[in-house]
């Protein structure tokens, strides 16, 4: 671990990293994934801004959790670093990334690195929802969900799990509380669209929201994959 520079602790540049889960990643949880990512951080050995402390790390915003189960080639967390000068800031963006690719191996997880601007909000607050695509099989193993059958959980105990049609005044107990998060959806040739918060007390929980949809139908859950981040005004975050 790279110690820090007392006469350059104040000068930090931020930058964010794009990074893909495929299909033999997406049963790894997310802190497993942070451990996976972290490890190739320090492989790198790029000058990491580091936190104070008898244990220092890299300075690194993560991203709003990927479930298990889930692909998906638009994750990403934002990382310090502190440059010597000016024209070794400029090329930090290419440097790291090469750097990493090369600590990485033939795994193929990191997808790109940039600069962020001194205006652009971290991550976890610049991301506020995102779009998901979801696979139901049937027992043939063919894709089977319908829009009427999301919309007789969503109307019944999943209204609960989305926080659909429902206040804090129709019931007392905790238990009973929307837990929010479902912005909108739509089925389309058998394949489930989410549009769904992922920060704050309104993010919705996905595991719950899968497991739920599949005991009412009966269907088993396949695969599914997270599209988009989107700000709060509904841009993608790159």
């Amino acid at each position: 671990m790279l110690a820090l520079n007392p006469s350059h602790q104040q000068h930090e540049e931020w930058f964010r990293l794009r990074y893909c889960k495929d299909d033999e990643l997406r049963f790894l949880g997310h802190r497993d994934t942070m451990r996976l990512l972290l490890k190739l951080l320090r492989q790198s050995r790029l000058p990491f801004q580091c936190t104070k402390g008898f244990s220092p790390r890299p300075r690194i915003v993560w991203g709003p959790p990927l479930p298990l189960g889930f692909v998906s080639r638009i994750e990403a967390l934002d990382f310090a670093l502190k440059p010597e000068s000016d024209a070794m800031a400029a090329g930090l963006a290419e440097r790291s990334l090469n750097r990493l690719h090369e600590a990485q191996g033939e795994r193929q997880m990191i997808l790109d690195v940039r600069h962020l601007r001194n205006e652009e909000p971290r991550i976890s607050r610049a991301a506020v929802s995102a779009r998901y695509t979801l696979v139901f099989l049937n027992e043939q193993l063919k894709p089977a969900l319908t829009a009427d059958q999301v919309e007789v959980w969503l109307t019944t105990e999943g209204r609960f799990v989305a926080g659909i049609g429902t206040n804090a005044e129709e019931s007392s107990t905790s238990e009973s509380q929307p837990e929010g998060g479902l912005l909108s959806w739509e089925v389309e040739d058998s394949l489930l669209h989410l549009h769904a918060a992922v920060g704050g007390r309104d993010a919705l929980s996905l595991s719950r929201f899968v497991k739920g949809l599949a005991a009412h139908t009966a269907l088993r859950f396949f695969i599914g994959e997270r599209t988009a981040l989107l700000d709060a005004q509904g841009e993608p975050v790159h």
